[in-house]
């Protein structure tokens, strides 16, 4: 049986966190969406004390369907200067309601900065088929597990600034989210991110001048901020 889920997402120091739950008995954890990079990876009991925030931690030795994939290890950074690494148990993961077992979750043992409030670790949803950056063999991230039980191999996102509130929904697009025709472009393979070309920009009023600028966008639900060039910002 294939099915879709809405998650409310919590906008937080200029990001956007989904509540997930995690273990057998579920326990809640706040998970930054990431469709830059590909691994699930949580905070965890594994590391040492002085390496531990006051953010919420998976904790293993507490959920009855944890397990370790033995000899698995991974490492990752982030463009923040954020790295970590670690170990790989399999657990119960749940979002909204779709509940998936034995997914891969990257436990966090080490990291160069301790985390600190309501952040536990990220979901990754880039599209990388080669999957996440776990040794000896790489894991399925996420979303590649969730997509056989989704009506539609997609997920979206519905973010207000004012009021600061948020859906990401899987498996299906809402057409109660939107006036008109969607417009679609190819996304364009670049290290495996959710890029796509640009052909041309419109800056100001209704009637202002379409300009042909071709440039390439990185669409990164994992950090706060956005960048153009000097060539863009021009135009206005």
């Amino acid at each position: 049986m294939r099915d879709t889920t809405t998650v409310n997402a919590s906008h937080i120091i200029n990001s956007w966190y989904i509540q997930s739950w995690i273990g057998t008995p579920p326990k809640p954890f706040y998970l930054l969406v990431d469709s830059g990079a590909p691994n699930l990876s949580i905070e965890s009991t594994l590391a040492p004390k002085e390496k531990q925030g006051d953010s919420p931690m998976y904790d293993p030795s507490q959920s009855s369907t944890a397990q370790q994939l033995l000899g698995y290890t991974y490492s990752e950074c982030y463009g923040s200067g954020y790295c970590d690494n670690g170990v790989v148990h399999t657990d119960v993961f749940t979002i909204g309601h779709v509940g998936l077992t034995n997914i891969p979750l990257l436990v966090r043992t080490n990291n160069n900065e301790r985390a600190t409030g309501i952040r536990t670790g990220n979901l990754g949803m880039n599209f990388d088929k080669r999957g996440m950056t776990t040794s000896p063999h790489k894991l399925p991230t996420y979303f590649e597990s969730l997509i056989p039980f989704l009506d539609a191999p997609v997920w979206t996102v519905d973010w207000h600034a004012s009021p600061r509130t948020g859906q990401f929904q899987f498996g299906y697009i809402d057409s109660s989210k939107y006036v008109g025709d969607i417009a679609y472009g190819f996304v364009v393979t670049q290290d495996h991110e959710w890029v796509i070309e640009v052909q041309s920009v419109q800056a100001g009023y209704d009637d202002a001048d379409l300009n042909k600028v071709k440039f390439r966008v990185m669409l990164d639900t994992g950090t706060g901020g956005g960048t153009i060039s000097r060539e863009i910002a021009d135009l206005y």
